[in-house]
């Protein structure tokens, strides 16, 4: 675990077990807080959880912990509904980002098992296999599947007989897309050698067409959303062709799952990614919310500005109730604001 991630789940357990978080929680804790997580793995899996990645344990460490606290635990349309009736009982919603398929067979068993409904915002691009820059997901099965790699682009074979060793080897390609050392031609090269490619990558990831429709149809506590037809940082699209990648995602949701698409979320959803303008798109396309991936609670001002919502992240290096109750209570807010306005509307 990077440094940093063990600083964070430090920092977390610090501000739970001081207190911070219940000092925090009236003014910043807000109404609710809508959960990003992205793929859940096996507790087994033999390689490092990402930031994309949250383990089936912690799915449900997290769900039960909510359900024994009375945090009611909604879905999407039900949580808006909530924030404009003024309620104060506080409330949490899980939703999921681009379309794995684990989200079905590894946190719907999960989500069940509790009654808990949650949402998969799904990438036209994972459906279809033509998202080309899924590069992490590459480079797991390229470790998962072989004892040995050889990087013929800078002389090295990386040996990986043993879990610690595919770790190792995992955490050096992944440096080294990173820091440049593997550029575009030798990384595509080497993915090609091992006949990794970004399409066969998503065939074992990410859903079908079919998988999707089935699941939309059977399960009535599933919520599906949009998240663009290509999955590109809409802010640096013009205006035209960022308004065709949300509305094209949006109809052909709605005719797989034959029902409406009512919520959507923005693709990294950071400011460079997300803004005044794609909020006004979302709302343009029919969208009745959209979320974005800047850390922050709801607050009743949020029903006004449906487009631009805040979210708590799961981080799977920091996995941790102390971490995300940091989140959830305020706490990281008020400190990133210098104890300044908790809601976040932009």
């Amino acid at each position: 675990m990077a440094r940093k991630h063990t600083a964070m789940r430090w920092l977390g357990q610090m501000a739970e077990s001081s207190g911070l978080t219940a000092l925090a929680a009236p003014r910043y804790g807000g109404a609710g807080a809508i959960l990003m997580l992205h793929s859940i793995v096996a507790d087994d899996d033999p390689l490092p959880r990402d930031n994309a990645h949250t383990s089936a344990a912690f799915l449900e460490k997290m769900i039960r912990y909510y359900l024994a606290r009375r945090v009611a635990v909604l879905s999407l349309s039900d949580a808006i509904a909530q924030l404009e009736s003024g309620s104060a009982r506080r409330f949490v919603s899980f939703t999921l980002d681009d379309g794995y398929r684990d989200n079905l067979n590894i946190a719907l068993p999960i989500f069940k098992r509790h009654g808990v409904p949650f949402t998969i915002y799904v990438t036209s691009a994972f459906l279809e296999r033509r998202y080309e820059d899924y590069g992490w997901g590459q480079v797991r099965h390229l470790v998962r599947d072989n004892c040995a790699i050889d990087v013929e682009a800078l002389e090295q074979r990386l040996i990986m007989g043993s879990r610690r060793e595919k770790i190792q080897a995992y955490y050096k390609l992944k440096r080294w897309m990173k820091d440049g050392t593997l550029g575009p031609e030798a990384l595509s090269s080497l993915f090609e050698a091992y006949r990794m490619t970004a399409s066969e990558a998503l065939d074992r990831d990410a859903l079908t067409v079919g998988e999707l429709a089935s699941a939309a149809r059977a399960e009535p506590l599933l919520e599906i959303g949009g998240h663009t037809t290509t999955h590109r940082r809409l802010a640096l699209l013009d205006e035209a062709t960022a308004s065709d990648d949300v509305r094209r995602n949006k109809m052909q949701l709605e005719t797989i799952i034959d029902r409406e698409v009512r919520h959507f979320a923005y693709p990294f959803g950071d400011a460079v990614s997300c803004g005044a303008r794609e909020f006004r798109l979302a709302k343009a396309a029919g969208f009745a919310t959209a979320v974005t991936t800047r850390v922050g609670n709801l607050f009743a001002d949020h029903a006004q500005h449906r487009w631009c919502l805040p979210r708590l992240r799961f981080l799977g290096p920091c996995e941790g109730l102390g971490f995300m109750e940091c989140q959830r209570s305020g706490a990281i807010t008020a400190v990133a604001t210098r104890f300044g306005n908790p809601v976040r509307l932009e």
